[in-house]
C-alpha cells in the first residue's frame, strides 16, 4: 500500500508532497518484485479493492489486514515515511584578502515499515532503513578573485537517498521472510 508522510518537517511537504510517499512505495514495489521474495499484487487489484469500500488515505494495520484479505494475500505492507530531509551546513574565512569557504548538503530519507498478517491482524515484522547522500563544495578568493565548484542538486541526492533506504528495505524484508516461513 502507499506509504505515509509522517513527520512534521515541512520540507517534504512545500518539496515534494504527498507525490514523494508514493513515489517511494513505487520504488520499493518494483525492488520487492525484482527480488523475488515476495509475490506482490499489483496495484489495480489494490486500487479497485479501496474503492469498492469506499476507502482512501492512510492504512492502519487493521484496515490493511481487511483490505488484505479481500485481496487474498498473506501479508500486507504499511510504512511510513520519516524522515525527507536536506540539511545545508556551510562556513568559511578569510585573512589578509585570501578566503574560502565551504558548504555541505546532505540528504536523509528514513522508511518505517509495518508486514501485517491478514489472517490475524497481527504486526508480523517491522523494519526500519535510512538512506543518506551529500555533497561538499568549495570556493576561494584572493583579493577579490575568486572560483567555486557549488552546485544545488537536492534533487539528485534526494534520490540517491531514497534509492539506498529502498534497496536496504528490500534486504531487510528478504531477511524477515525466512523468519516467518
Amino acid at each position: 500500500m502507499d506509504f505515509d508522510y509522517g513527520t512534521t518537517n515541512n520540507y517534504y511537504s512545500s518539496y515534494r508532497g504527498v507525490g514523494a510517499a508514493k513515489g517511494i512505495s513505487e520504488l520499493l514495489i518494483n525492488e520487492l518484485v525484482n527480488n523475488g521474495t515476495y509475490t506482490v499484487v499489483d496495484r489495480s487489484k489494490l486500487e479497485q479493492a479501496l474503492k469498492q469500500q469506499n476507502r482512501s488515505g492512510t492504512m492502519d494495520a487493521g484496515t490493511g489486514a481487511e483490505i488484505g484479505k479481500q485481496l487474498g494475500v498473506d501479508a500486507v505492507l504499511i510504512g511510513t515515511i520519516t524522515k525527507f530531509n536536506v540539511d545545508k551546513q556551510s562556513g568559511g574565512g578569510s585573512f589578509m584578502g585570501i578566503g574560502g569557504g565551504s558548504s555541505k548538503t546532505k540528504a536523509i530519507v528514513q522508511i518505517d515499515a509495518r508486514l501485517i498478517g491478514t489472517a490475524s491482524g497481527d504486526i508480523l515484522a517491522t523494519a526500519k532503513a535510512v538512506g543518506e547522500a551529500d555533497q561538499s563544495d568549495s570556493s576561494i578568493s584572493i583579493r577579490g578573485i575568486g572560483g567555486n565548484s557549488s552546485s544545488s542538486n537536492e534533487d539528485s541526492l534526494l534520490s540517491a537517498a531514497v534509492d539506498k533506504a529502498v534497496s536496504q528495505m528490500v534486504t531487510k524484508l528478504a531477511e524477515v521472510s525466512k523468519k516467518l516461513g
